[in-house]
């Protein structure tokens, strides 16, 4: 693309459409040149080429196809959230904790994408969230409707509403450490919730989890390295 001299900002590409394995290097190409020139029109673009992808992992995991990495690695919406999209494209996954669930959004973008490991039949989801007792004007789900989509996208789900630094307590008590911690808000901010969840970080993932958290300066969610003290998987296993 830099041969070209053009920016990603100037690919026309509506926030709708999703690349499948027909979209071409040729008409990727083209579709850049024509957001170079101004053309935003989706109808100018390939028809099919950006619709009904399937989030199925390929045999070999790490390995998306260029144009699907292209796709939600410089073009998937919001911006914010494409490291975690291709995180979860790339890697199998059996469990998520979700700290701070907001309206709901996130996790109906997220799930569809994971693949699950071999033997799994069902992704464990845990949320944390204050629900009705958010403040006003924060986004927020009534805890029914959370445990109502969640039941739609076939999770096994373990929503603990109230005080946040109290669920992140009974979490790491009663639930099994996740292979994804997501963390919207209050990493490493110093209050008394950013303590509580650093205390209990080793508790809430292992040895071969991946925790994203959300910068307060980009608002992108970013990768942070797991706590030395984290949980073996291998006692995990054992345990099992």
């Amino acid at each position: 693309m830099k041969h070209l001299g053009l920016s990603l900002s100037h690919i026309g590409i509506a926030n709708n459409f999703v690349m499948d394995d027909r979209l071409s290097a040729s008409s990727l190409m083209c579709a850049a040149a024509r957001g170079a020139m101004g053309c935003t029109d989706a109808n100018h673009l390939t028809s099919a080429s950006f619709q009904h992808f399937e989030a199925k992992s390929e045999e070999n995991m790490s390995r998306l196809s260029w144009t699907k990495r292209f796709y939600w690695r410089y073009l998937s919406k919001p911006a914010s959230e494409r490291a975690l999209f291709l995180h979860v494209l790339e890697n199998p996954v059996a469990s998520i904790l979700e700290i701070g669930i907001g309206n709901g959004e996130r996790f109906a973008r997220v799930i569809p994408l994971c693949t699950k490991p071999d033997g799994v039949t069902q992704i464990r989801y845990a949320g944390v969230d204050p629900f009705e007792s958010a403040q006003a004007g924060t986004p927020h789900l009534p805890l029914k409707t959370a445990h109502r989509r969640l039941a739609e996208l076939g999770v096994k789900a373990n929503l603990i509403p109230g005080d946040t630094i109290a669920a992140i307590a009974r979490v790491a008590n009663v639930v099994l450490p996740s292979d994804l911690v997501i963390v919207d808000g209050r990493w490493k901010s110093g209050d008394e919730i950013s303590q509580a969840i650093h205390q209990w970080l080793p508790r809430l993932c292992h040895d071969h989890s991946t925790i994203f958290a959300r910068n307060r300066d980009t608002e992108a969610f970013v990768k942070q390295p797991l706590p030395a003290t984290a949980v073996s998987s291998d006692s995990l296993r054992r345990a099992a």
